[in-house]
């Protein structure tokens, strides 16, 4: 009896390749959402998130001192209306000459508050804002 002599067959197996292709798209969908480089804000427009990287940081510290609110700037105590003034001086210029601004808002700070400062800031112009 003759013995029928086939090759095997010689494809290769995509299924390993069509599962992590499959995995990676889900992962960058969930990824690509919090890469964006703006927060887009109640009431319209958008707040640009990536800092420059030549021009001035300010880090502006919100805290409660017995109910309190207690501002800083860069690690020295600030007035509201001072604050304001420096964000109209700010906001007026280019928004690629603007400083970066990073709000660190503690926990027992009413967010009223913090959301008012944050509106103020946009309203003055300013375009780097970043929220801790």
């Amino acid at each position: 009896m003759a013995r029928a002599t086939e090759d095997p067959i010689q494809q290769l197996n995509a299924m390993p390749l069509v599962g992590l292709m499959l995995v990676l798209a889900v992962v960058f969908l969930f990824a690509a959402p919090r890469a964006t480089s703006a927060v887009r804000l109640p009431g319209g427009g958008a707040i640009h998130c990536g800092p420059p990287s030549l021009n001035p940081q300010y880090e502006v510290v919100l805290a409660s001192d017995g109910g309190r609110p207690v501002l800083s700037l860069n690690g020295h105590s600030i007035s509201r209306p001072q604050l304001a003034g420096l964000f109209l001086s700010e906001g007026r210029l280019e928004p690629g000459d603007q400083g970066s601004w990073r709000f660190r808002i503690e926990l027992d700070v009413p967010y009223g508050l913090a959301a008012q400062l944050l509106a103020e800031g946009r309203r003055a112009g300013l375009v780097y804002i970043g929220v801790e």
